[in-house]
């Protein structure tokens, strides 16, 4: 059996089941339903067959509840699948904080030398500390 899921954090999930029969193509028994959790089948009329054929495919649209991990099980003759959805991540916000200073204007270009041995950088040259 293959089984696909795409959707993961949308509203809506799509479970694509093909099921490979058996030796000789034999066709598949489903068994227990599909039991879907943490979802819900959007179509409440599809029908799901009871028995498959060889590379029969049967696509299901679920609505998530996007707080919670959704979990499908196929069984079809003794072969099972499962599929997981994982829950939406948590929303993460950021916050930036500016902040503002008053312009610091220097007395020369080296810290390390006497006022009297340096340029001046009076020339409109401002650091913020």
């Amino acid at each position: 059996m293959w089984a696909t899921n795409t959707g993961a954090f949308s509203d809506k999930a799509i479970i694509n089941i093909k099921w490979l029969g058996g030796v000789g193509g034999a066709q598949g028994q489903l068994e227990n339903g599909i039991p879907i959790e943490g979802a819900t089948l959007s179509d409440a009329t599809k029908t799901i067959p009871n028995s498959w054929r060889d590379k029969q495919v049967v696509s299901l649209i679920l609505n998530r509840h996007r707080n919670k991990d959704a979990i499908i099980i196929v069984k079809i003759s003794g072969y099972s699948e499962t599929i997981i959805i994982p829950k939406d991540a948590p929303l993460v916000t950021t916050e930036e904080n500016w902040i503002t200073a008053e312009p610091v204007q220097l007395e020369t270009d080296k810290d390390d030398k006497f006022k009297e041995v340096c340029l001046s950088a009076n020339y409109g040259e401002f650091f913020y500390s």
